[in-house]
């Protein structure tokens, strides 16, 4: 996570690779009754060779490459799990990556890229990763601590939350980071038709700041 959330704890969670989709693709937005869905714009990693108790010092030696990756979000759903990172992150379309994977001998400094996000053309996230409170360096370190990293994992890193906006029927997302190539485009599809206020949640971003409790 960036460091606008306090305090700076490493969290984490899995997405199911049935997230995945590609540059053109549409994200569709379950019928689950969520309170908002959000897009979060964030630099993935590709892990290259396996990576078990990996020191920081090393630790970017075991990158292949880097990417675009938008972690679509759902929150407060409620139920028996809660307002869980699986009811907010799990759903089937919810990681579009790409389109470009570029090699991470062309990326000298992963900390020094800036991510960029458009809501149909209007400006959302512009923000550098020299943001986050735990860099490239220390979440592979931390992360290979507690499970082994395989070749072709996918890491994203972390969103500064303070340009979060809804997602609705009919949006185009357009994020970018100019050193990884073409934008990643995708498309929103609500089968259910709800719409939310446009523009940046500056509620959900204060919530951040002020470090209560928010939903994942």
């Amino acid at each position: 996570e960036f460091g606008q959330r306090l305090p700076a704890r490493l969290d984490a969670f899995l997405k199911s690779p049935t997230g995945i989709i590609g540059n053109g693709d549409t994200c569709v937005l379950p019928p689950a009754p969520a309170s908002i869905f959000h897009h979060e714009p964030e630099l993935a990693f590709v892990i290259g060779k396996t990576a078990t108790n990996v020191s920081q010092d090393e630790a970017l030696d075991y990158v292949f490459g880097y990417t675009n990756f938008l972690d679509m979000s759902a929150r407060g759903i409620p139920g028996a799990l809660g307002n869980s990172f699986f009811l907010g992150k799990c759903w089937d379309t919810f990681a579009p990556m790409g389109p470009a994977l570029v090699t991470a001998d062309e990326i000298p400094d992963p900390q020094n890229l800036q991510i960029r996000l458009w809501n149909n053309e209007e400006p959302r996230h512009d923000f550098p990763t020299s943001d986050m409170a735990h860099p490239i360096r220390e979440l592979i370190s931390e992360f290979s601590k507690v499970t082994t990293l395989e070749p072709g994992d996918v890491v994203a890193t972390g969103v500064n939350h303070q340009h979060i906006g809804p997602v609705q029927d009919g949006d185009t997302i357009r994020m970018e980071i100019v050193e990884l190539g073409p934008s990643l485009v995708i498309h929103i599809s609500d089968p259910e038709g709800r719409e939310w206020p446009r523009g940046i949640d500056r509620e959900f971003g204060a919530m951040v700041i002020a470090g209560a409790p928010a939903n994942p």
